[in-house]
């Protein structure tokens, strides 16, 4: 899984000087292409996509199921501190070449060189954060990408350090890993934590056949994170998709920079294009454009089936039962997004804040479960 790291933060610097349409494309898959062409540590079967229910048109008998609010929590110090060692590290000279190597999983076990200074203070950090026994809030504008990449680089470096199944550093990966898989954190988050957890077990327990010890079941993970990394994509989406109302569309421009921006942080020139289409007369000239009345009460009705979908949206994602049945909602949600039929706003904003690569990432999280789970029974079985 470090390859998904040093591809993540290639395609990262690539958007910096690519053009709009190239900066947007490579931004939208930055971790999540990356994740989904890691190769398992196991042979594992990719469960089949489920069929979506049927999106409920009207709101059903119990109302619509709403997800939770993504809680604003700052970063505690503790993990703070780890972050910032983990940046250090980064930019050390003598740690460059030891973390290339220690992700680059051909030479993990090759490893030799002795680990760099700065690298040991990073890891002392994530000892104590883990000792601290405190959470890793990570929520959509909590933390620069890049610093947060740094401190998944040095993580997932770290899993060649250890060498026995009770080491404090197992223990702690392990809980940094269930840390970054709380609900309420972001899909890279969580897909990282998945990672981090499977990478070490196939480490310790398939290459080093170490026993299981306590820490590798208290903190494994399982089909419920990819079902929260759907949740997560979908509260983000809808929270910036609700920043837009009638009464703003009525009074002109819309006045969030929030909801003009994707979440990988670009503002290129479709979402220059949507700042030119977010007024009344703009949503008209899109509506004509596609064959839709401009007639009678037109922007309620046009707002009414936005309303609609965003709460089906949710609705859907938040009864989603399987990781199988999660991926199905948000690729039929991204795909009905671009070529919605009633909604020429759903089309604009939902190009801009659905992503198209994150039902591929909830299989490739609940893949990584299943990983994890194979590797505990086979180190189990072999005892």
């Amino acid at each position: 899984m470090g390859l998904f790291v040093v591809a993540g933060l290639l395609q990262l610097g690539a958007c910096r000087s690519s053009s709009p349409q190239a900066k947007k494309e490579t931004t939208r898959a930055t971790l999540a292409s990356a994740l989904v062409a890691t190769a398992p540590s196991a042979p594992v079967a990719t469960a089949p996509m489920a069929p979506t229910a049927a999106a409920p048109k009207a709101p059903p008998a119990g109302g619509w199921v709403r997800l939770p609010p993504r809680p604003s929590v700052p970063l505690s110090a503790s993990i703070r501190v780890f972050i910032d060692a983990a940046k250090q590290a980064q930019e050390d000279p003598a740690a460059e070449r030891w973390l290339r190597e220690a992700l680059d999983e051909g030479k993990v076990t090759r490893l030799a060189s002795p680990v760099p200074a700065s690298v040991q203070r990073a890891a002392a950090a994530l000892r104590t954060w883990a000792a601290s026994g405190e959470a890793v809030s990570i929520g959509a504008r909590s933390y620069g990408a890049f610093e947060l990449m740094d401190a998944f680089n040095v993580a997932f470096a770290l899993i060649v350090t250890v060498e026995r199944s009770d080491a404090p550093m197992a223990a702690a990966l392990l809980r940094f890993s269930q840390a970054l898989r709380a609900p309420s954190n972001t899909t890279t988050a969580i897909a990282a934590g998945a990672g981090l957890a499977a990478d070490l077990a196939a480490h310790v327990l398939q290459q080093r056949h170490q026993p299981v010890t306590e820490p590798f079941r208290t903190h494994a993970p399982t089909e419920q994170d990819a079902l929260n990394l759907g949740r997560s994509s979908v509260t983000d989406s809808v929270e910036l998709a609700r920043l837009v109302t009638l009464e703003e569309l009525q009074r002109g421009p819309l006045k969030h920079p929030a909801v003009l921006v994707p979440r990988d942080g670009t503002k290129d020139f479709e979402v220059a294009r949507l700042e030119e289409l977010s007024t009344a007369a703009g949503v008209a000239a899109a509506r004509e454009a596609i064959g839709l009345p401009i007639t009678g009460d037109w922007l309620a009705d046009e707002f009414a089936h936005y309303r609609t979908f965003w709460d089906e949206t949710e609705h859907l994602a938040a009864t989603a039962k399987t990781a199988a049945e999660m991926a199905s909602v948000l690729e039929a949600r991204s795909r009905l997004a671009l070529i919605h039929p009633t909604s020429t706003l759903v089309r604009l904003v939902g190009d801009v804040t659905l992503s198209n690569h994150e039902s591929a990432l909830v299989l490739h999280v609940a893949e990584r479960a299943r990983t994890y789970q194979a590797l505990l029974a086979a180190a189990a079985a072999a005892k």
